[in-house]
């Protein structure tokens, strides 16, 4: 230690102020000595230049990501698939006409995909206005123009590490469209709205988006599935580094089962996608799931729309409540051998994989929980062992830790720590840690699958980080004083739709000591979605100090509704949207800096509007779309955002 400590706080200080003085300025600082009185002075007055937004992409013009190999090419595996047969299928509409009789004794045929979807009984099926791929163009130098700066932006002196991951997400179902054409075969969301309609109020909150005024059918969304160029070309202009996408497991695999054959088109297409992507400099992150299990999963009856209608019914947040059809005594091998041929194709070129998206919220009992654990370890090992991966791997937790409504009252503390164990720990100890299941989970769920020493010692270690959807916090508090008699108090007469009861409750307010206030601004009144950066922060640390990994924020974004007035520039001038990412990126910076935590990067949903369960009002996009032309605009979001990370990060 120096001898003259009074010397290092000079030169500290002296740093601090230097550090201050290359701030962004928005009016008087506070370093500046200023007289005691004003001074008024009448002048000559001259308008003010307008203000030019600092807040520019890096580059608007693509640069091709370095060749990097991150497994074993396809063909030094592919003697693995030998056996495995692949074919073509052409589009399906309702009106499309059976085949001939010699097609319909074929199992996977033209006729068999026909009676996938006849039994998935769409409802109001519709096309989009796109059947090819579509070319890309330039993106206009005028849309590339940043708007007015904000007035109020974080002033913090702290860089993003150089290696800081900063992009945006979008999923398969809610963005790509074409749900019917070229081989794909229903999944879940492709029949959604018809679960609703024969069960009212069978999904919650989690998934038809609040005031969306009820869910509705979709099969269009954003044609991305064409549209793909053009919008990598406009992703790119903006400067963007990362993308999540997801692959369905119904386009690959159209019959989803071990031995049924691979979609042709299909695997061609996501080659295309990917080397699009790092052609445009864009890197890919892969999600093997997104809510779109194939609906073989969820029996073959010709009622087995009713049946999964009742499983929703009444459903609530996490595991107990919806099913995803994890339960399934084939989930498990399907998993994995549609997991295999994926990452197989594609893994010498992407870094970063997600085996599930939320898969809590699909989770219906412990028969769930443990074949999604499994089925995670087994892609994992294959990933590292036989393609000998150099990426990520990873899950996508979509029910994040929580935070105590008052953390000076231990009753709350111990409340949230039960709800994160019992929602995110009862996947992340085993799969992280090599832990058993907490206690708060196993008290919980009368029908858990116990892991076994040899369980856990194959699980342990296959997450190669943390995947936080962390969009808000859950702020808890308990509903009774004893967790554990709650917890083990299940009765099926009084609980029919869950199979073990809530013990905490997630408020949407900080304690009438503090003032009763919002816990924080939520456009929509929703208890699960509003913004609170602070809590953001406290997420991150317990995450890094709990599981001992790096730390990702998988999604986070701000839905706003459309403003009054239908005026198109108030949609693309969406400012709480910036200050809600701002705030958060602000947020990640202290936990790197301040608190010690491994923030590995973080991506904004969503690339661009898209269909959110039910509803097409919900404006997550950095880019507005048009769902009648589909035409994009970027939202000023876009710009602000982006200027905010890649303007801080270190050379």
């Amino acid at each position: 230690m120096s001898s003259k400590p009074w010397l290092l706080l000079v030169v500290a200080a002296a740093a601090a102020a230097h550090k201050q003085s290359q701030l962004p300025s928005s009016g008087h600082s506070c370093d500046v000595a200023i007289p005691s009185t004003p001074t008024f002075d009448y002048g000559n007055f001259t308008y003010p230049a307008s203000p030019i937004a600092t807040t520019k992409p890096v580059s608007n013009k693509a640069t091709p990501t370095p060749v990097s190999t991150y497994a074993l090419h396809y063909s030094d595996v592919s003697s693995q698939f030998a056996n495995l047969s692949s074919t073509t299928w052409p589009n399906w509409t309702p009106t499309f006409p059976l085949p001939s009789q010699s097609d319909e004794s074929n199992p996977y045929g033209t006729a068999a995909l026909t009676n996938l979807w006849q039994a998935a009984r769409p409802t109001n099926f519709t096309r989009g206005i796109y059947s090819t791929a579509v070319s890309a163009t330039p993106v206009p130098s005028k849309e590339l123009i940043p708007p007015p700066p904000l007035y109020f932006t974080p002033h913090s002196c702290y860089k993003f590490p150089k290696d800081f991951i900063f992009g945006a997400g979008g999923s398969a179902s809610q963005i790509e469209g074409a749900v019917a054409d070229e081989g794909k075969s229903p999944s879940l969301q492709d029949v959604l709205a018809n679960i609703i309609s024969l069960a009212p109020g069978a999904v919650s909150g989690l998934l038809a988006s609040p005031g969306s005024g009820g869910p509705v059918g979709d099969y269009v969304t954003g044609e991305h599935y064409y549209l793909y160029k053009q919008d990598i070309e406009r992703l790119a202009a903006m400067g963007l580094k990362y993308l999540y996408l997801t692959i369905p497991w119904t386009r690959i695999l159209p019959f989803a089962l071990p031995g049924t054959p691979v979609n042709t088109k299909a695997l061609d297409h996501y080659d295309d996608v990917i080397n699009c992507l790092l052609e445009h400099g864009i890197q890919p992150n892969v999600g093997l799931t997104h809510f779109d299990t194939p609906l073989q999963f969820f029996g073959g009856s010709s009622n087995y729309l009713l049946n999964l209608a009742a499983l929703q019914s009444s459903s609530t947040y996490g595991i107990g409540g919806i099913s995803f059809g994890y339960s399934n005594e084939t989930f498990v091998e399907s998993f994995v051998n549609y997991a295999q041929i994926v990452m197989a194709r594609y893994a010498d070129r992407v870094p970063l994989w997600n085996t599930f998206n939320e898969p809590q919220i699909g989770c219906s009992d412990g028969v769930a929980v443990k074949n999604v654990l499994e089925a995670h370890a087994r892609v994992y090992h294959y990933y590292k062992d036989t393609l000998k991966g150099k990426g990520k791997v990873s899950m996508k937790m979509g029910i994040t830790p929580a935070v105590p409504r008052d953390a000076s009252n231990q009753s709350h503390v111990e409340a949230a720590n039960y709800f994160s164990d019992l929602y995110s720990g009862a996947l992340l100890r085993p799969l992280a840690l090599g832990e058993d299941y907490p206690e708060a989970f196993k008290l919980s769920v009368p029908d858990y699958v116990p892991l076994s020493k040899t369980d856990l010692e194959y699980m342990n270690g296959t997450m190669d980080f943390i995947s936080l959807d962390a969009y808000s916090a859950p702020v808890i508090e308990p509903v009774v004083s004893n967790l554990t008699a709650c917890a083990t108090a299940y009765n099926k007469t009084t609980n029919p739709y869950r199979s073990f009861p809530i013990c905490v409750n997630a408020s949407s307010s900080v304690p009438p000591s503090h003032g009763d206030w919002s816990v924080g601004y939520s456009p929509y009144g929703s208890p699960t979605y509003y913004d609170s950066p602070l809590n953001l922060r406290t997420q991150l640390k317990y995450t890094y100090a709990t599981y001992r990994l790096p730390v990702f924020i998988s999604e986070f974004g701000l839905s706003l509704p459309a403003p009054p007035g239908g005026r198109l520039q108030d949609n693309l001038f969406n400012q709480p949207a910036s200050e809600y990412l701002l705030s958060y990126l602000n947020e990640v910076l202290k936990a790197i800096w301040e608190d010690g935590v491994d923030v590995m990067g973080a991506l904004v949903w969503n690339w661009a509007d898209d269909w959110e369960f039910g509803s097409f009002a919900q404006g997550f996009g950095l880019q507005f779309v048009n769902f009648t032309t589909q035409e994009r605009r970027y939202r000023r979001s876009f710009f602000d955002v982006m200027g905010f990370v890649e303007g801080r990060r270190m050379e």
